[in-house]
């Protein structure tokens, strides 16, 4: 039992044999701290495969898919992160697929049991921290913050006009129970219109990014495009300006 008692995982070394996966360890970091974990299962003739977790480009382990052909032996694993998904270690064969994850949070530790070689795996979990981004644009008009406190996006409103984007408002997902209708910011004037873009968080479908230009001269932004996880929206509004992104995290954008 590696425990819980880590930030993040850095590396993972997965030995794999010609019965399945013979062992594996985990290196950790703790506020900063690299710490090398302890190794689980007999070393024996095989080859050793390193998936490694750029932890300072925000990058986290999410999910872990394995498979196993009996309660003592796990044939493959394949470990997944915000960014991207390992190559499959071992063999699925015809074993019986398990995933390790929990929607929303990161994988900080594990914990398993092995013998002959690993049988089982399990994981610690914690939320994932919000990190906030620094508005892109124009820098005059009054301030607003919807602030951190929801657990996902589930539409967004965008008003566009001949000068730009008029105003945008957001809803959410608190609880993963109740939508909350956020506040509109901007103005609705004559000669606009309204679309709105849906996100399926129920299915699992989060927002990951937004791109959008705006005007140098005045300040207002002409065009936004919402990416997520599962899709990307068509441009509201126009592209041909000065560009401005928000940094793509591969984590999900529940604020804005």
């Amino acid at each position: 039992d590696d425990g819980p008692d880590h930030d993040d995982v850095t590396k993972i070394y997965v030995r794999v044999g010609v019965k399945g996966i013979q062992y594996i360890y985990f290196d950790y970091v703790k506020s900063g701290i690299q710490k090398e974990g302890s190794s689980h299962g007999p070393v024996t003739r095989g080859c050793t495969q390193i998936f490694e977790i750029d932890h300072l480009r925000n990058e986290h382990l999410e999910s872990v898919d394995g498979y196993y052909t009996d309660p003592e032996r796990i044939q493959a694993l394949q470990f997944k992160t915000n960014f991207r998904t390992s190559e499959l270690f071992g063999f699925k064969d015809d074993g019986t697929k398990f995933t390790l994850q929990v929607y929303g949070k990161k994988i900080i530790g594990f914990h398993g049991s092995s013998y002959l070689q690993l049988g089982s795996l399990g994981a610690y979990v914690t939320w994932i921290t919000p990190i906030r981004l620094d508005e892109k644009g124009g820098k005059g008009g009054k301030e607003w913050d919807d602030g951190s406190d929801h657990d996902d996006i589930s539409k967004i409103h965008v008003r566009g006009g001949s000068q730009g984007i008029q105003f945008i408002r957001f809803d959410y997902v608190k609880n993963y129970k109740g939508l909350e209708s956020g506040s509109i910011h901007g103005v609705s004037s004559r000669g606009g219109f309204t679309q709105t873009f849906e996100i399926d968080y129920r299915m699992g479908e989060y927002l990951v990014s937004v791109e959008g230009y705006y005007d140098y001269a005045s300040g207002v932004i002409q065009g936004l495009q919402f990416k997520t996880n599962m899709q990307t929206f068509d441009m509201m509004g126009y592209e041909c300006w000065d560009k401005l992104e928000e940094e793509d995290l591969g984590d999900k954008l529940f604020n804005s």
